[in-house]
């Protein structure tokens, strides 16, 4: 009863509370039920390329469909470089021997990871491989491990001795060459990128006056021998080139039937089959004696650096 009465006096109150009560209960089923506006979902793999500029330590996303900057950051020193495969993206920081993924989302560095100084990375699909280009000693990690990954306390995957060199697939398959022992250490690796055992395949004596370089056509490691003049493969495949000094092996690309190489005088193509009639294809000529690179120029951008793309072969 004095319950009721005390209604009875205070009918304002009453409503007033039972409005709130109202109002919080269809505010927390909202929260639970409510979708929200619809927006456009951010395409990582946009086909945007991530350029650099040293000399006020950028690195910025270069929209392909709309030709602008759309996103920067900054790093911390002016020896860096960047890689970039698909939606990962690398910061490699020589002064500061360390790697850093990018999160593309965001735009920003993640957290680092230290490197030998003398160290080679690459990067493709979503596997990553550190080379420490004076011991030989080869790492293979998955792009997303970087930021927890610690060399030190970590076994090198293979041990390739001097004068080595590695390269990534498209897949993320690693291909690392030991040219002291005249063969190729294929590491396959999982969907996320985590390594699986190494094999080994001999691609024959390599004439170390030079340092062999090694690339990837599709899931093909093909062999630069500058010194000798000759590409070669582990499945026994060997052709020489000529005017072979000072030329540059072409970077990991898709599946296609000729390697590119860029001499000082002549981008040369190698067909990877044999072919009656001569087997070399010289597509374009330089003048001069510059060295020659696959290097796309963004002049409209200023003072941006050369950006290196993946030769399409």
């Amino acid at each position: 009863m004095k319950a009721l009465s005390w209604m009875r006096a205070r009918p304002k109150t009453l409503a007033s509370a039972a409005g709130v009560t109202v109002g919080v209960i269809a505010i927390t089923t909202m929260a639970f039920t409510y979708e929200g506006f619809p927006t456009t979902k951010v395409d990582l793999n946009d086909g945007g390329v991530w350029i650099t500029k040293s000399s006020s330590l950028l690195v910025g996303h270069f929209n392909n469909e709309s030709t602008i900057l759309d996103g920067g950051l900054r790093t911390t020193s002016e020896n860096y470089d960047i890689l970039q495969a698909a939606a990962n993206v690398l910061v490699v920081d020589q002064s500061a021997s360390t790697v850093t993924a990018v999160d593309p989302a965001r735009v920003s560095l993640g957290d680092s990871t230290v490197i030998p100084s003398s160290a080679k990375v690459a990067l493709g699909a979503e596997t990553a491989a550190i080379l420490d280009e004076k011991s030989g000693d080869l790492w293979v990690v998955p792009v997303k491990g970087i930021a927890s990954f610690e060399i030190e306390a970590t076994e090198p995957i293979a041990e390739l001795g001097e004068n080595s060199d590695v390269t990534v697939a498209d897949d993320g398959t690693v291909f690392a060459l030991s040219a002291e022992k005249g063969e190729v250490v294929t590491v396959p690796v999982d969907h996320e990128g985590v390594p699986g055992d190494s094999s080994a395949a001999s691609v024959g004596e390599l004439d170390l006056s030079e340092r062999p370089t090694i690339t990837a056509v599709g899931r093909t490691p093909v062999v630069f021998d500058e010194a000798a003049g000759v590409v070669t493969t582990p499945g026994g495949f060997r052709t020489e080139v000529a005017g072979a000094k000072d030329a540059v092996l072409q970077q990991a690309s898709a599946e296609t039937d000729a390697v590119a190489i860029a001499t000082p005088s002549a981008l040369v193509r190698v067909p990877r089959r044999q072919r009656a009639g001569g087997d070399l294809r010289r597509q374009r000529r330089h003048r001069g004696g510059t060295r020659v690179a696959a290097g796309v120029h963004l002049r409209r951008l200023g003072r941006i650096r050369d950006v290196h793309p993946r030769m399409p072969g």
